[in-house]
């Protein structure tokens, strides 16, 4: 009887070490699975971010082509105008001068008398004769020489969308040789500050930690008023948490509330501000 009751403890104790067994491991597995949504959570946030960009480039290369479809119309509206209130130009008189030959003044062609008396003559000489206008003559054609790319709208956005799709392509590292150059060649374009953001997200997401600082430092210190303002402080803040530099990322969250307070970027600012 005793060696039943025992058994029956052992097999308990068996069972117990069993499930606790069972119990660690599916532990381990939904740690496992926790950190693959994480990552795949992280992932879905950078292809958002990134659809978003491309439905704002979207929507400015409309704006951008219509604006210069209504400045192209009202340059023709305007040269049509000015053509149309222009006087037609005249015919420019001047009197006629007589033929001089050489010969005359040395009396080498004989007078030939043709019954017309002296008066009619001077008058026939007097009468003014039509003198076609002088057409200019053409400008020399000009050497040709390389044509800078610089300030030229069509083709600059052009260059950015190329570089772009690179980036939805996730061609990282042709994406930012073509971002660098694009920078490089329109210092002063109306894409720059876009190139700069992108550039940015792309060390970002090649975990290329002290470019991305960079790039959001340079970005936001020249161009203040750029309209992915809030959205470059905020990643720039998370960067820096993930580098521990806990009061720089304190610094940054803290003016992203002051000039941004508004937005959703300042309120996820709030929540990851340290006391």
């Amino acid at each position: 009887m005793a060696i039943y009751k025992t058994s029956k403890v052992v097999a308990a104790i068996a069972a117990a070490a069993f499930s606790f067994s069972a119990s660690a491991n599916e532990l381990d597995s939904l740690r496992d699975l926790q950190l693959q949504l994480l990552e795949r959570f992280d992932l879905l946030e950078q292809e958002v971010q990134m659809l978003r960009g491309t439905v704002e480039e979207q929507a400015r290369t409309i704006q951008t082509l219509q604006s210069d479809g209504r400045s192209r119309y009202l340059d023709l509206d305007s040269r049509i105008s000015a053509l149309s209130t222009q006087p037609p130009a005249t015919a420019i008189l001047a009197p006629a001068q007589p033929a001089v030959d050489p010969a005359d003044s040395i009396g080498l062609n004989p007078v030939v008398s043709n019954g017309e008396s002296d008066s009619q003559v001077a008058a026939s000489a007097a009468q003014p004769a039509l003198l076609p206008i002088e057409q200019p003559s053409p400008l020399p054609t000009p050497v040709s020489q390389p044509q800078v790319e610089l300030g030229d709208p069509a083709l600059e956005n052009q260059r950015y969308q190329a570089a772009f799709s690179l980036i939805r392509e996730r061609q990282f590292d042709a994406a930012k040789d073509a971002l660098n150059l694009f920078i490089q060649q329109y210092p002063d374009g109306k894409l720059l500050a876009d190139a700069k953001y992108w550039l940015a997200q792309v060390y970002d997401a090649q975990q290329q930690s002290d470019q991305a600082v960079i790039a959001f430092s340079q970005l936001l210190a020249n161009h203040p008023d750029y309209r992915r303002a809030p959205q470059a402080r905020l990643k720039l803040g998370q960067i820096l948490i993930r580098q521990d530099k806990l009061e720089e990322a304190n610094r940054v969250f803290t003016a992203l509330i002051e000039l941004h307070g508004d937005t959703e970027q300042a309120d996820e600012a709030r929540r990851l501000l340290n006391p």
